[in-house]
């Protein structure tokens, strides 16, 4: 548009109407974005900040299952809606994910101290899930 109005090309037939309709100015800078507060999203922040190994478990992009801290606060949500406090429904969350928070505190304690890399948990827990498997189709042949 400005080379045109500088004179060095020629009017386009149009340009008139484009004149009068001057294009608006994009800015990328935008501050009035919408944000979307989930309902769970208090539930998480309480749980990663009272578990804050959470934060370092690593999390598959091409799978649907949510991160154990999305888990937890989705099941105290479901408890709070039972009509339980938020309390009662932490600690019953807590009870219900006992085994997956000790699994995750262990991870993350023997990848602190060095004594493990956590691939090589993953790989064991991989391979021993591998074996049963394994083990459970042999029984089934047997039969």
């Amino acid at each position: 548009m400005r080379d045109v109005e500088s004179g060095q090309f020629a009017a386009p037939r149009a340009f008139d109407v484009l004149s009068r309709y001057r294009t608006e100015q994009l800015s990328l800078n935008t501050s009035d974005r919408p944000r979307i507060q989930l309902p769970e999203a208090p539930f998480v922040r309480a749980f990663l900040q009272k578990y804050p190994e959470a934060k370092s478990e690593p999390v598959a992009l091409n799978s649907f299952a949510p991160p154990l801290a999305r888990q937890f606060a989705q099941r105290q949500l479901e408890l709070i809606q039972s009509g339980q406090d938020t309390a009662a429904a932490f600690a019953q969350a807590e009870k219900d994910f006992a085994a997956r928070i000790q699994a995750l505190r262990s991870r993350y304690l023997a990848s602190a101290t060095g004594s493990t890399n956590p691939l090589e948990l993953l790989r064991q827990a991989e391979q021993e899930a591998l074996d049963a498997g394994l083990e459970a189709l042999a029984e089934t042949q047997r039969r």
